[in-house]
């Protein structure tokens, strides 16, 4: 695995350049990177998310024409599903669902942080009916947006270790995610879209398990659903952290090939 699609730098809540991100990806031997800012939401004043989509745009042009020959860069975006933009303007769409609405008006992050997930259980009433409106919104996404690939699936899950919010094992949330999945991939079969195996959680010591986890991931082998290994990138030390225990958890849920990008395309290999 020499590339990596979800990635993300200063122009959001990265920590490195796109160049300082693109000199780390050669040092390992990336043929190719994506880059995948987060989409602008403007309603969220504490979050960094893109603000000069312009800017990110012509930088990403120039750095593909720099380092031609060296690696292959790619202009993707990382898309809330309510913050659209314009997919003309990028060469791949991660659509990923991080908040959720109020009512009255505006909206709650569910993945910021602890105290944030908290929030939106307490405002939502419980956890439960926050993880079915999340999941609701995962489907709605992709029926409406149509990404290339399915950003961190179950990241309503990211600050529920323990079971603080939620029981993960309970019926109502495996049927809850599973119904949004095969709605999701209803959608994204047809035209050869991709759900992340976003390696992340596990990394940082979040959960023991990739978002999606295991259920999940089996369940997308079972329709003959297509897979690409990301790690969420926000730093080059993470580039290409998890790949390895990765491609166990995608071998152990049935799969016998993936997604990667080579050469600017994506393609399926052999696992």
């Amino acid at each position: 695995m020499t590339s990596n699609v979800h990635t993300h730098s200063t122009w959001c809540d990265g920590a490195n350049t796109l160049r300082e991100m693109a000199d780390a990806a050669i040092a390992l031997g990336f043929t190719d990177l994506g880059f995948s800012s987060h989409s602008p939401t403007p309603f969220d004043r504490d979050y960094p998310n893109l603000t000069d989509e312009a800017g990110y745009l012509k930088e990403i042009g120039e750095l593909k024409e720099e380092y031609a020959g060296r690696l292959c860069i790619l202009c993707g975006i990382e898309q809330d599903c309510f913050g659209p933009v314009n997919r003309d303007n990028y060469e791949y769409i991660i659509g990923a669902v991080h908040y959720l609405p109020l009512t009255g008006g505006g909206y709650t992050s569910i993945d910021s942080s602890l105290r944030q997930t908290g929030s939106a259980a307490k405002v939502y009433e419980s956890g439960q009916n926050m993880y079915r409106k999340y999941y609701s919104l995962v489907y709605e996404n992709a029926k409406h947006f149509t990404p290339n690939i399915i950003g961190h699936f179950d990241v309503v899950a990211k600050y529920n270790k323990d079971n603080i919010y939620f029981d993960e094992n309970s019926d109502d949330y495996k049927s809850a995610a599973l119904e949004a999945l095969d709605g999701v991939l209803d959608v994204i079969i047809p035209y050869g879209g991709m759900v992340e195996l976003n390696t992340s959680a596990f990394v940082r010591g979040l959960r023991d398990v990739p978002y999606p986890a295991p259920f999940i991931l089996k369940k997308i082998a079972q329709r003959g659903g297509r897979v690409i290994i990301t790690t969420d990138s926000h730093r080059p030390s993470t580039l290409n952290a998890g790949f390895d225990t990765a491609l166990e958890f995608l071998k152990a849920s049935g799969f016998k090939s993936m997604a990667i990008l080579k050469d600017k395309k994506f393609i399926d290999i052999k696992i």
